[in-house]
């Protein structure tokens, strides 16, 4: 794993890196000429494809010079990232199953690599024999500058029925806890459990540094319902019956759709700040 370690360090973590090593992983290991969960493969994914868009910039929801919202799909770079991804997926070494079976395949070692979370090193591969590094998302290609994490984190919320004589209370006891969170809790979960009892080698915990520093919660993913490309465009394209890449087609489907999204969106939030500010 040391020299994935040393291509990050580079800056030549790549999609494409990744596909030439996985396409040289496969083997048939039950003889039955089929491709299935009994074989060894270069990357494995589970058919749900969480934080694929973020760590690649591509953001549909995109802020006009006026603060505003507006829906724009990149769609010839979101056409290459898919393109990428369906090779590494579909390739000599690529295989896409369920998450169960997926998260079998790596803790038995019959997986060079694994799309999967920081959680499933906690929950699943540090209680199995399997020995597993840590490595960021790759790059879409070296001319991206920089390693990037999606994270699916939510904003606190506060009920809308709640005692408007309460706000300022609220306020100060929610910012309190997340004060004290980020004092007392994030180090002893980041800088002493992750790095430390789940970071196999001592570059990983360098590999989580590079991931929590570039970690990207995207508008997109926050705010866009379940039709969004951040939700339905790899699961749409990849686990239709004949898996496609066609993602003008998807888009042009889902334009209307998501630009009345984004439009519903800004009229939400025009009308709460001129509520908060009369």
């Amino acid at each position: 794993m040391r020299i994935r370690h040393e291509t990050v360090y580079e800056g030549k973590w790549t999609l494409d890196e990744i596909r030439n090593l996985s396409d040289s992983a496969y083997i048939d290991q039950n003889g039955n000429g089929k491709r299935d969960a009994h074989d060894q493969y270069g990357f494995v994914s589970p058919t749900y494809f969480y934080c694929c868009m973020e760590p690649f910039c591509l953001e549909p929801y995109c802020k006009d010079e006026n603060g505003g919202l507006y829906y724009s799909m990149d769609v010839e770079r979101t056409s290459e990232l898919v393109e990428k991804f369906y090779n590494l997926l579909f390739g000599e070494g690529g295989f896409k199953s369920s998450y169960d079976t997926v998260v079998v395949l790596f803790s038995e070692g019959r997986a060079m690599f694994d799309y999967s979370t920081l959680g499933d090193a906690v929950n699943k591969f540090n209680v199995s024999e399997v020995v597993y590094g840590i490595l960021p998302m790759p790059k879409l290609n070296e001319a991206q500058e920089q390693y990037y994490g999606g994270s699916t984190d939510r904003p606190i919320a506060v009920p809308i029925t709640v005692d408007p004589g309460n706000l300022d209370g609220i306020g100060i006891i929610v910012e309190a806890l997340n004060a004290e969170g980020y004092k007392n809790v994030y180090p002893a979960v980041y800088e002493i459990t992750m790095k430390n009892r789940y970071a196999d080698q001592t570059d990983d915990a360098k590999m989580l540094d590079i991931i929590h520093d570039n970690t990207i919660i995207s508008f997109t993913y926050l705010f866009g319902n379940f039709a969004s490309a951040y939700n339905k465009l790899f699961e749409t394209l990849f686990n239709a019956g004949t898996p496609s890449t066609n993602v003008a087609s998807w888009e042009a489907a889902n334009n209307k759709v998501q630009t009345k999204y984004v439009e519903r969106l800004m009229k939400f939030f025009t009308a709460h700040a001129d509520a908060a500010n009369p």
